[in-house]
């Protein structure tokens, strides 16, 4: 698998999130913290991305049997 290295604008794109919602996320640790460039700008690699991914993927699911189980 190619590494790619991703800025949190692009990630935040790609996840349909906001930027802070990612910073939060990281500050609350639910998120590991980000590798950081000279510039100090954050920047996700492949692996990250596919681990954060996952974790949203799990908190929408999460957030459906939720939803599911109100309306029963």
């Amino acid at each position: 698998m190619k590494t790619i290295n991703l800025k949190i604008n692009n990630l935040a794109k790609e996840l349909n999130v906001s930027i802070q919602t990612i910073k939060n996320y990281e500050t609350w640790g639910i998120l590991p913290k980000a590798r950081r460039d000279q510039k100090k700008w954050r920047y996700y690699t492949t692996e990250d991305v596919l681990k954060i991914k996952a974790l949203f993927a799990e908190e929408i699911k999460q957030d459906l049997n939720k939803h599911k189980k109100r309306e029963q």
